[in-house]
């Protein structure tokens, strides 16, 4: 990169911050309204079980303990249900999604192995309220048998448990209500005995404060304005410049480059004129010939520029000299 490109780039870059800085420096988070809203959500959760001779139900409520090995899976119901004083339509996206750790509980409960699973992940239409009611079948032997296994290879002793996370994301369509809530069930893996802890439910009456960006110093947007464009303006003489140095640069030029660039590590450049020996001197046709005795001989291709028209590329053995030289007339 020629000087001139890189004092150009340094503008650039200098006035894109300072089209950035003013741009923020123009804007600021308002309020625009007050919204009342009330919200119910809850998950609940049976544990059905195995064929058995202990147990008369075939499954299990919730707050008890329960045997691993009976387990055959976990019905969940997610429901949730938010309604705001306002007309505005919502666009409303839900996520289920497995989490299981096994940590190190004499280490900090420093991550051993982790492993993410998306259950189900949907976007709902647009709406004015929302409300959800999802159930799901949770496969707890899949997630059991993965952890077991997993400890059973390596001969570990840790502590692993299954995060199972329900995410609601909601946003007004103009973007003044943005927000989102979080519904999970956590429980052992590995255990013989296991307990089931769910998150509390929701039950809410409160207000949101809807926020906005807007324009609130025009100075600043336009002085934004004018580093952006002096900086579009500084790009452009940039573009310019590197396309005049490329097409100005001849095809002799390029080639000779290019094999001192990408055989730097082979060539040796020497600023002295080339002092003929009482060796055998032997000239090749080609580069790539010259790197065919580079191989067999082991020693270094000595480049000098004999003049601006005409380069020189040798190679000196023990008993002969192997020369290659191109010529700007070979080349154009």
């Amino acid at each position: 990169m020629k000087k001139n490109e890189i004092i150009l780039t340094t503008i650039i870059i200098f006035l894109s911050l300072l089209c950035l800085y003013f741009f923020k420096q123009s804007k600021s988070l308002v309020n625009v309204g007050e919204y009342k809203y009330q919200e119910q959500g809850r998950v609940n959760y049976k544990v059905y079980l195995n064929d058995n001779n202990y147990y008369k139900k075939e499954f299990l409520d919730e707050g008890m303990q329960y045997i691993s090995t009976l387990v055959d899976y976990i019905d969940l119901n997610y429901n949730y249900e938010m309604s705001y004083n306002t007309d505005k339509l919502f666009k409303v996206s839900k996520k289920l999604k497995a989490d299981v750790k096994i940590v190190d509980s004499e280490k900090n409960d420093k991550v051993i192995f982790s492993k993410e699973e998306i259950i189900k992940e949907e976007n709902l239409k647009d709406t004015k309220t929302i409300g959800i009611n999802d159930n799901i079948k949770l496969d707890y032997n899949k997630y059991n048998d993965l952890t077991n296994e997993f400890k059973s290879k390596y001969g570990i002793n840790a502590t692993s448990t299954l995060y199972v996370t329900y995410s609601i994301n909601f946003e007004s369509i103009d973007g003044e209500i943005k927000d989102s809530r979080v519904i999970r069930i956590e429980m052992p893996l590995s255990k013989q005995m296991i307990n089931i802890n769910k998150s509390n439910d929701i039950n809410n009456a409160s207000t949101y404060i809807g926020r906005t960006s807007s324009i609130i110093n025009k100075t600043m947007l336009i002085l934004g304005i004018v580093f952006s464009t002096l900086a579009v303006i500084a790009l452009v003489a940039l573009i310019i410049e590197i396309r005049t140095r490329i097409l100005n640069t001849s095809k002799y030029d390029r080639f000779v480059n290019r094999i001192l660039r990408e055989y730097d590590s082979y060539i040796t450049n020497s600023n002295e004129a080339f002092i003929t020996t009482d060796k055998n001197t032997f000239k090749v046709e080609s580069f790539k010939e010259l790197l065919d005795v580079r191989n067999n001989v082991d020693k270094p291709i000595i480049y000098n520029k004999i003049n601006d028209d005409e380069s020189m590329f040798v190679i000196i053995s023990n008993d002969a000299i192997y020369q290659y030289i191109v010529n700007r007339s070979d080349i154009e």
